[in-house]
């Protein structure tokens, strides 16, 4: 495994062509990158790394995935909901860890109360067995909380989490029926046993 805070480690090879084709990541397998997610959140939770180093990772991480040709649990993509006009650090890992555990995950940009509007519409539709959210400011727990009968409605398992998923529990108020994993790992676990 990589030591993550020595001259050894992923963080002296984000940032070059040359090191990202010669990375070790290209040569590991799905529970070697399970480990380097587990490490790299690790380290972010200590204040050890950068949020640069992370989005390195992280696209390494997903280049990985793709040449893995992972067989998916789920056939219909759980949708991951940032609150942003860009993908937030907490989305990017909430999908890369989901998508090592063989879920398949898709992106739900959020910058207004028209795009959740539009989004619960489509999923009245499609049906969602999951929805995950990702909080990475507070400024939209608000309009969020306005449409959480909604929706309920359309899943039983609606997920929020903040920037590397674990959330301020004193926010469970405002997201009734909601679920709030302390990390990544037992969110899978919540997803997973809902299908058992």
């Amino acid at each position: 495994m990589f030591e993550l805070a020595h001259t050894s480690s992923p963080w002296d090879w984000c940032y070059s062509s040359r090191a990202i084709s010669e990375s070790p990541v290209n040569g590991m397998n799905q529970s070697e990158l399970i480990r380097l997610l587990d490490s790299t959140i690790l380290s972010w939770n200590a204040r050890e790394i950068r949020p640069s180093h992370i989005y390195s990772i992280i696209d390494l991480v997903n280049q990985r995935i793709k040449a893995l040709k992972i067989t998916w649990l789920n056939r219909e993509s759980l949708p991951i909901c940032y609150f942003s006009s860009l993908q937030t650090i907490g989305a990017l890992m909430t999908k890369a860890y989901l998508e090592t555990h063989n879920i398949a995950t898709s992106f739900q940009g959020i910058s207004s109360e028209d795009d959740l509007k539009l989004l619960i519409n489509k999923w009245k539709i499609e049906q969602p067995r999951a929805i995950i959210f990702s909080f990475s400011s507070f400024q939209y727990i608000n309009l969020v909380q306005t449409y959480v009968p909604q929706l309920r409605s359309l899943t039983n398992k609606a997920f929020a989490g903040g920037l590397i998923f674990s959330l301020d529990k004193s926010l469970m108020k405002h997201f009734p029926g909601f679920y709030f994993p302390p990390d990544l790992p037992s969110l899978i676990e919540s997803i997973v046993k809902e299908d058992k």
